[in-house]
């Protein structure tokens, strides 16, 4: 651990409830050059819906490469490892891997997971791709190539060369990533896989945002189904550098994309529904019984509240009116109940 580099050790700002008890499965896989290397699968809740789906932490470099300049593998960056707890804490399967071939190994990957998946709890028809910084290249050309994934996260990516400029290029041959999608439209992506593209606004990586721009508005004038989360206030890996609430809410949202677009719930807590509950702020119910969140941004399963504003911040008006409301409802439940029984 001492011979890392400090970004090496970095943790996720963000955290959930039960990650560091996630069950994380070692296994390997058949690499492209023939032999395998280690496959890590950080597994959902029992109580999660299995089979599950499964997001893959596609890595843009030789990992012999990252051990040389950062002291460890990609899959052991503390930044994948607690992503991939992240995803297992939000009802998906966090897969990470080595590699020393990075367009072909990312294919490979993807295979052993079609191929295995039933023995691993993974639903191999919902995959998704996370990715971030020069590593998103290649999860850019995996996605152009197979059409069959659902989803995919890229933060603060670099992506693509348009409009005769350079700079994924030059980024490229700086840092050494893979450019596999280096020459290809935009046309190329799929029309049915959604995209949630993070731009971090202060990001001060030699052509990162101008690259990501222009990608974005082909995209868009493609009609792809690409997302722009656009952190105004964040550096270059702002989710591992600035722990404040906006990053974190940035974290949030990626998760709440990834896990809507597979379709992953949790037992007991099923995909939120928004409800009007005031005329400046929004309810949120899950699943529970009688149990409510107060915002969109709050955990699900809280006490039902109606939003007093836009914070989310109840009054106290509003939580005795919700508490008669539930009377009435149960009573008349009780009252329905007898005459059914009348019967």
């Amino acid at each position: 651990m001492s011979d890392r580099a400090d970004i090496a050790v970095r943790r996720v700002v963000y955290e959930m409830p039960g990650q560091d008890d996630i069950q994380v499965v070692r296994e390997r896989y058949t690499a492209s050059g023939g032999g395998t290397l280690p496959l890590d699968l950080y597994l959902p809740p029992a109580a999660s819906h299995r089979p599950a789906p499964a997001v893959i932490l596609v890595t843009g470099y030789d990992d012999r490469g990252m051990r040389r300049a950062l002291g460890c593998a990609a899959r052991e960056l503390a930044a994948f490892e607690c992503w991939g707890r992240l995803l297992a804490a939000s009802g998906m399967v966090g897969v990470s891997y080595e590699c020393h071939a990075p367009v072909a190994d990312a294919h490979a990957v993807m295979d052993t997971l079609r191929q295995r998946g039933d023995d691993w709890g993974i639903d191999a028809a919902r995959l998704g791709l996370w990715s971030c910084s020069g590593h998103a290249a290649n999860a850019l050309g995996l996605l152009m190539d197979d059409h069959d994934v659902d989803a995919a996260a890229l933060c603060y990516p670099y992506l693509l060369d348009l409009d005769g400029s350079t700079w994924v290029t030059d980024a490229a041959r700086t840092f050494r990533f893979v450019t596999p999608a280096d020459g290809r439209p935009v046309s190329d992506l799929p029309g049915r896989t959604r995209t949630l593209v993070v731009r971090a606004g202060l990001d001060e990586s030699p052509g990162l945002n101008p690259a990501l721009d222009r990608f974005v508005a082909h995209a868009l004038a493609a009609n792809r189904p690409v997302s722009l989360l656009n952190h105004a206030d964040g550096p270059h890996a702002f989710d591992l550098v600035q722990p404040d609430e906006a990053s974190r809410r940035a974290v949030r949202t990626v998760l709440w994309s990834l896990q809507t677009s597979l379709g992953a719930l949790l037992r007991g807590c099923a995909r939120p529904r928004l409800y009007p509950a005031h005329s400046s702020g929004w309810s949120r119910r899950c699943c529970c019984p009688g149990r409510w969140s107060s915002c969109p941004g709050a955990p699900a399963c809280q006490p039902r509240v109606r939003c007093a504003n836009r914070t989310g911040r109840p009054d106290e008006a509003s939580q005795s009116l919700d508490r008669g409301g539930c009377r009435r409802r149960a009573r008349a439940r009780r009252r329905r109940r007898d005459r059914w029984r009348c019967r």
